[in-house]
């Protein structure tokens, strides 16, 4: 009896084992997927996993007109008390808002962006963040598992 137990218990660590490995596999992956990412598509990987997240105040918009009249339509002196207590240059192409409503710009969305939050969401949840490279790297590394866990033994 002792014997089963203990092949049971090897059999679940050399379990975790493989999925450890895989997730760093899928870790590495992705860390490299977000890093290869062009801005717009960061920005849009980000904002899912904000909306996702319920932290949509995280959200990073183009700083243009659309986000101005989506945010300050009618609202001139909103307007102005946000721009005037933020950080704005209107240079930049990325625009947000801090966390007391004030405005920052800047050209380097991934200073905004925790890449290794997202990645560990996207692990921990197999959510790809409505990104087709995203899914297929964590199906790759799914299917790597179900293969690992395959003995070639039948269970008859």
């Amino acid at each position: 009896m002792n014997s089963i137990r203990n092949l049971h218990k090897n059999n679940s660590n050399n379990n975790k084992n493989i999925i450890k490995m895989n997730n760093e596999k899928a870790r590495t992956l992705l860390k490299e997927a977000l890093e290869d990412m062009n801005s717009r598509d960061l920005v849009q990987l980000h904002n899912v996993y904000c909306d996702l997240c319920n932290m949509c105040d995280d959200e990073i918009h183009a700083n243009d007109e659309d986000f101005f009249e989506t945010f300050f339509n009618g609202s001139p002196y909103d307007l102005y008390a946000a721009v005037a207590r933020g950080d704005c240059n209107p240079n930049h192409d990325w625009i947000r808002f801090n966390g007391y409503g004030n405005l920052q710009t800047s050209n380097c969305v991934s200073d905004w962006i925790d890449e290794s939050d997202i990645v560990d969401y996207m692990i921990e949840n197999d959510e790809d963040l409505e990104n087709e490279d995203i899914r297929d790297i964590l199906n790759d590394c799914e299917n790597e598992d179900d293969e690992d866990d395959f003995d070639g033994e039948d269970d008859e």
